[in-house]
């Protein structure tokens, strides 16, 4: 299903403790001595930009939202107008919203993301659905922590078939 001219707003959220995610804000842990802002910069200094679009998503938010305001320009400079496309559990859902959490992999320092869509679905994914959501980066802002992509799709995966016997 493609939503024509939709945007998803990505905003990522962490669950309180005793739920999903992490209690403590990650930027305002220490990382082997160096703070989140010191390691954003560390890690970005070391990978060149052309390389900026091969960054997990899990790193992708940890940068901007944790990052100084220099060090996250220059990062979405580079990841402006890329597409992504992320795989997700949905959690949550309705005509206008799904909260997808990500595979553990993605996720070290966030709980859920969520992807408004300015358009609404005609198909409301089911909780417990695998999804793949997909755009181009268009903008971001870090208080509310959110990402904002174009060209917004939700897709389907199949459904796995059994082996015939």
């Amino acid at each position: 299903m493609r939503c024509t001219a939709a945007t998803i707003l990505l905003s990522a959220i962490c669950f309180p403790l005793g739920l999903r995610g992490h209690s403590q804000n990650p930027c305002s842990r220490r990382y082997n001595k160096l703070t989140a802002a010191e390691l954003v910069h560390r890690d970005l200094q070391q990978t060149p930009a052309n390389e900026f679009n091969h960054l997990v998503l899990g790193d992708v938010e940890f940068f901007l939202r944790c990052g100084t305001l220099e060090d996250t320009e220059r990062l979405f400079a580079a990841l402006q107008d890329r597409s992504i496309l992320v795989e997700g559990i949905v959690l949550d859902a309705s005509h206008s919203l799904v909260q997808v959490e990500l595979p553990d992999e993605l996720k070290p320092n966030i709980g859920a993301f969520w992807f408004t869509f300015d358009m609404p679905l005609t198909q409301i994914p089911h909780v417990g659905e695998k999804v793949l959501i997909g755009g181009k980066y268009s903008s971001y802002s870090r208080s509310p922590f959110r990402i904002n992509l174009t060209n917004a799709k939700l897709i389907f995966p199949p459904p796995h078939t059994a082996m015939p016997r």
